[in-house]
């Protein structure tokens, strides 16, 4: 039986549904079963065409310019970005 593996996800958006809004960071950590780190995963992600700042996040990213700063630079295309993350996904021990 594989080793059992624990994945954390944290992501940064612009809204609360995808299509109108869109995903901005991604950031995932594996982890063993017993806590051993086996890898991190981290992209910016392009907005997608179209997507607007939900009007609530606007609010909350104009108090924290510089993070949403960070959320821009080198941003991807999101079918890149998805993509690189399955890729690291399948290479994770145990996947």
């Amino acid at each position: 039986m594989p080793p059992s593996l624990h994945i954390t996800t944290h992501i940064h958006t612009d809204g609360p549904i995808p299509g109108p809004h869109s995903l901005l960071t991604l950031t995932s950590t594996a982890f063993t079963g017993d806590g051993v780190l086996t890898g991190t995963f981290t992209t910016n992600v392009r907005e997608l065409p179209g997507a607007t700042l939900h009007p609530t996040s606007l609010a909350d990213w104009r108090t924290r310019a510089d993070d949403w700063l960070t959320t821009r630079r080198a941003s991807r295309p999101p079918v890149l970005a998805m993509t690189d993350y399955a890729r690291w996904i399948d290479q994770l021990p145990g996947a």
